[in-house]
């Protein structure tokens, strides 16, 4: 039986990899925080804005709210 891709096993070991590519480059520790802080936030931005959508979206299915003539 072929085994199933393992996604999270694979991204952390990708993570691993980057995680030493970047401490032996020329970074310095801030550059690196900042980035990833950055990377963090901006992963935090794109899910809410889908989330708020899909609430906006779950509220008129609900019938909580209405929308405008289409």
């Amino acid at each position: 039986m072929e085994s199933e891709f393992n996604y999270k096993k694979y991204s952390l070991e990708k993570f691993r990899d980057w995680t030493c590519d970047v401490l032996d480059g020329d970074a310095t520790a801030e550059e690196i925080y900042y980035t990833f802080k950055q990377s963090v936030c901006e992963n935090i931005d794109y899910h809410q804005k889908y989330l708020k959508k899909n609430q906006e979206l779950l509220n008129l299915l609900e019938g909580k709210t209405t929308y405008g003539t289409i």
